[in-house]
């Protein structure tokens, strides 16, 4: 999350292949602690800075609370990604009350540099 203190994992892998301008980026995160930090659920630490927003295909596998359909944004000129909830009128950031000490999800994103 925005604040990250104390947030243990049991498993932060990841991978890229980048092709010219577009960087493919997949991993998984689980979670054993989620920490005492507040704030908004973001994913740090992409391989390269976005040119643009790109949005990406999270799976949850365990932990998630009101997270089904969870994905992540990209900003521009950034390398990191927020976490979202698809809502009935709109989406919203997934907090830390949405990633239980037991979170986990594979994700995926594709973005251009």
């Amino acid at each position: 999350n925005a604040s990250s203190t104390g947030i243990t994992y049991s498993t932060q892998t990841g991978q890229f292949t980048k092709i010219g301008l577009v960087v493919y980026a997949q991993g998984r995160i689980t979670l054993t602690n989620n920490g005492s930090g507040v704030g908004v659920a973001v994913i740090t630490s992409f391989p390269f800075t976005a040119s643009a927003n790109a949005v990406g295909k999270c799976f949850l596998i365990a932990g998630g609370s009101a997270a089904t359909g969870i994905y992540l944004v990209m900003g521009g000129a950034s390398t990191s990604a927020s976490l979202y909830i698809p809502g009935a009128v709109a989406d919203a950031a997934a907090t830390d009350t949405n990633c239980t000490n037991t979170f986990s999800i594979d994700f995926s994103v594709t973005y251009l540099t």
